[in-house]
């Protein structure tokens, strides 16, 4: 692995930076700024150098803002990867939308989409010799109300798939709810 940073940005929006790229998942808001907040996501966003690549797993509003569709308007270059559940108006230039199980070859870039144990997908991303896994809201979920099938069923879901992502034994960075 050369060269990885990764910036929490809030609830589940994390931004990974490699060699060459920098990742988006899940931007949902920024928290308030700080007198030490000097530069916004957006600005990071629109001046990086890098392949900028924007992540959303699902279109709950705590996962998907759609405000990130304007950014391209700041870097023209940028992609997103949003999950097929994430309904859009009209074409959206770079865009690619992803299924459980479905595979994206973008040259130095490969995704795959695994489910979600919520609504759409969570994903793996190998780039820049990185294996990064963003699980969007695969989670146990557990609420004190759920009735024992429940809480059987959450359980089967959620084991069922993280095991079909266990293969991927080399996983560098992981990140869930």
């Amino acid at each position: 692995m050369k060269s990885l940073k990764i910036f929490y940005i809030y609830h589940s929006c994390f931004v990974v930076e490699t060699e060459k790229h920098l990742l988006v998942f899940d931007y949902y808001k920024t928290p308030l700024k700080t007198d030490i907040d000097d530069i916004s996501l957006i600005d990071i966003v629109s001046k990086s150098l890098k392949k900028v690549m924007v992540f959303s797993s699902h279109g709950h509003y705590d996962h998907f803002n759609k405000d990130i569709l304007n950014w391209k308007n700041e870097n023209h270059e940028l992609t997103y990867i949003l999950s097929s559940d994430i309904l859009l108006d009209g074409d959206i230039k770079n865009c690619y939308q992803i299924s459980e199980g479905e595979n994206l070859n973008l040259g130095d870039m490969t995704i795959k989409a695994y489910g979600s144990s919520d609504l759409g997908v969570s994903f793996l991303v190998e780039v820049d010799e990185v294996k990064i896994f963003h699980a969007g809201d695969l989670n146990w979920w557990y609420w004190k109300d759920d009735t024992e099938a429940e809480e059987k069923y959450m359980r089967e879901l959620y084991t069922g798939i993280v095991e079909k992502i266990r293969v991927n034994k080399e996983i560098d960075v992981a990140f869930f709810p």
